[in-house]
């Protein structure tokens, strides 16, 4: 019987966006493909699914992946127990990595490549960072049998900065559905600090790219249009030296699943104003619960929202006050952009998502 390991390095890490992407493929997987002991039929004959882990990791696997086998190896732990101990498993088997890395040395294997933020905007990233990801990402893109990434905009800038190698690049669009499983909750000390006046809310971290700071251009303007203004996500202090939190604007930091699904309920818009995106999932979810969304008009943004967002220039903070002074004035244009978001979002299966990487794995199997 064939074996497709899982690269489940990723269970090591918080859960942050390229995590929520393996986590929700490998539970589509399990739910909707393979039977309660990990396998499956692929190109007519039956495949074991095992999850490899290291050996040390202090790992709790989610329900959702218990048809998964799992399989300790080794006694190294981060890039060295992937680059090394995953490296070792039979050339013969086929390697499924999620979360952009993957051991050089093998060539039966998927990787799935996120977005091309550390060739497009390499100063957001340190220059230890910088150079593994370049050059291993050079190398994968030669050797690894099956590459995918998560939208054509995605697709097209690999090709750009990694050359031809990327033309034979998969595109699996991302799930949103995973939105119908959270039950939203709002604590009673975080609806305490919600401004009484409508607000925008603003999905950010300290990360530049996020460009927070036409957030904080904004904010002035928000009160004219009676609207305050709610930010979730990392703290950075230096962010808010100068700025007035008081008057309906509150910043609360780091906020559980099932309170930020609140917030997306009770929010007037979700505003976007990334500078990069390989794929966007947040203004999908802010769809998914009915939150009109102001997004930026670049990298793969209009790819995935189309029609059901309203666009801004990330370097203009008029066109998002532009975008959110004809909601103020139209409420029947608000209406609109709920009813359309929540219909478009519904399009984004993580079981669509899972469905292509295996369609990828199996054309490479045949081949």
């Amino acid at each position: 019987m064939k074996t497709i390991w899982i690269n489940g390095r990723f269970l090591t890490r918080p859960v942050t966006g390229v995590e929520r992407v393996a986590l929700e493929v490998l539970r589509a997987l399990c739910e909707q493909v393979l039977d309660a002991d990990g396998r499956m039929l692929l190109n007519q004959q039956q495949v074991q699914f095992k999850l490899a882990v290291p050996k040390q990791a202090a790992l709790q696997l989610p329900s959702s992946l218990a048809c998964l086998p799992v399989q300790t190896l080794g006694w190294l732990q981060g890039h060295a127990w992937e680059q090394i101990e995953l490296a070792r498993l039979p050339a013969q088997d086929w390697l499924l990595n999620l979360c952009n890395t993957a051991p050089i040395l093998r060539r039966r294997q998927l990787v799935f490549v996120h977005d091309a933020q550390v060739f497009a905007i390499p100063e957001n990233f340190s220059l230890k960072f910088r150079c593994w990801y370049q050059w291993m990402l050079r190398v994968l893109s030669r050797r690894a049998a099956v590459l995918v990434t998560n939208s054509e905009f995605s697709k097209q800038e690999l090709v750009k900065y990694l050359g031809d190698t990327f033309q034979r690049c998969h595109v699996a669009h991302l799930g949103a559905d995973h939105m119908q499983r959270i039950v939203p909750a709002l604590p009673a000390e975080v609806a305490a600090q919600l401004p009484q006046a409508p607000f925008i809310l603003a999905v950010s971290s300290a990360n530049p790219n996020k460009n927070f700071q036409l957030i904080i251009e904004l904010l002035p303007r928000l009160q004219a249009l009676g609207l305050g203004c709610v930010i979730v996500g990392q703290r950075d202090q230096r962010g808010f030296q100068q700025v007035d939190l008081n008057g309906g604007i509150v910043h609360l930091g780091y906020v559980t699943d099932e309170t930020l699904a609140a917030l997306y309920q009770r929010a007037f818009s979700l505003v976007y104003p990334s500078f990069y995106e390989g794929f966007g999932l947040p203004p999908l979810e802010a769809m998914w619960l009915g939150a009109p969304v102001v997004v930026s008009q670049t990298s793969a943004l209009p790819e995935v929202c189309q029609a059901a967002a309203m666009y801004c220039d990330p370097h203009d903070p008029a066109s998002v006050y532009a975008a959110l002074a004809g909601l103020v004035a139209q409420p029947e244009r608000l209406a609109q952009f709920k009813q359309v978001g929540q219909q478009h979002a519904r399009q984004f299966t993580w079981q669509a998502t899972a469905q292509r990487v295996l369609d990828a794995l199996q054309a490479a199997d045949r081949a």
